[in-house]
């Protein structure tokens, strides 16, 4: 479907002296393309890996050094886009499975109570994608993708730099202290209706919770604990280093091990589409494949059948599962789980 309201983007009427006749014509190629695929400046940029200014003043041929460097970066990604298209490569359509459920249940009661949840699942399973679903359908989420060992002061940069919080610094060369930064987001997120999701948070050191635990008192928001396995037993423990924590969850679903045998066949059908049929011989080896994990399903298994198998004119059928799976993958077959 054509997109009525984009508006086709010119070539540039004057040049900056820093560009070169080849730098005009790629930067015209780059033109061409963008109209061509009616695909936003801001969605290259970012492909590109630089900022929107910088590639508004490339484009327009305004910038103000050599652009050759940042020329190259862009149809470097444009040719990789072009790549994708041509291969057929597309992610996988996101299902609501039963992990999408549990997640979704989580972030919907941290959120309406004001309170903590915890979701704990085995590696693979789909969670962080299911976060990223509840953050596209509801207002006020903040994410955090914790890092390994990330200490209060790299949380509270980075939830200043997503609430938009204003830090009250003692002067202008001053940063803000730790104090002055918790008290911004704080008053930041006092009185909205928002939610903060710390993903992998098994991962972080114990007084970063700590702090995650008093923005969340003093601000009167929800809060979500994602993690593996290994975050429900730090947790649960009230006398445990987390005890103030347990006490405030007010969610605790199992942890989950892995999708079901029903979530890998509505995951399959939708990766693979109506135009493929899948036998329910095809479907419990693509189950023993996988092994309850979404993502060797989407990310690994089924593009690999696309490659390896359809593309060199095979049909689907268990023998090109599983020779997929063992000789292009490496896989083990499972015996099939319980759903």
């Amino acid at each position: 479907m054509t997109n009525t309201t984009y508006r086709e983007l010119a070539y540039p009427e004057q040049w900056s002296a820093t560009y070169s006749d080849q730098d005009k014509r790629d930067t015209k190629r780059i033109l061409d393309w963008l109209n061509n695929h009616e695909v936003s400046q801001a969605t290259v940029s970012k492909s590109a890996d630089m900022s929107n200014t910088t590639f508004n003043n490339v484009v327009k041929g305004k910038y103000i050094s050599p652009p050759s460097l940042y020329i190259t970066k862009i149809l470097d990604a444009i040719s990789r886009q072009d790549e994708r298209s041509n291969e057929g490569i597309q992610d996988c359509p996101f299902v609501e499975t039963t992990i999408h459920e549990a997640v979704n249940a989580a972030c919907k009661r941290a959120h309406l109570y004001r309170n903590f949840s915890v979701v704990a699942t085995f590696v693979g399973t789909g969670k962080t994608r299911s976060l990223r679903q509840y953050q596209a359908n509801n207002s006020g989420v903040i994410i955090i993708e914790a890092t390994p060992n990330m200490n209060p002061t790299v949380l509270i940069n980075e939830l200043v730099q997503k609430t938009g919080a204003i830090v009250h610094k003692s002067n202008r060369h001053s940063q803000g202290t730790k104090a002055d930064k918790v008290a911004a987001v704080i008053n930041a997120l006092k009185g909205t209706d928002s939610l903060i999701v710390l993903d992998e948070a098994e991962t972080v050191c114990t007084s970063t919770l700590e702090y995650v635990r008093r923005i969340s008192d003093q601000a009167g928001v929800g809060v979500v604990l994602a993690g593996t396995e290994k975050l429900k037993p730090l947790i649960k423990d009230p006398q445990g280093r987390f005890g103030q924590i347990s006490s405030r969850v007010g969610f605790w679903p199992p942890i989950i091990q892995g999708i079901t045998a029903n979530d890998c066949e509505i995951m399959c059908r939708a990766a693979f589409g109506k135009q493929i049929e899948i036998s329910d011989e095809s479907m419990d080896a693509l189950w023993q494949m996988c092994d309850g994990s979404a993502r060797v399903l989407v990310s690994a298994l089924i593009p690999a059948i696309k490659d390896f198998g359809f593309k060199q004119g095979h049909e689907l059928s268990p023998d090109l599962i599983f020779t997929v799976g063992n000789k292009i993958l490496g896989f083990t077959p499972r015996q099939r789980r319980t759903a």
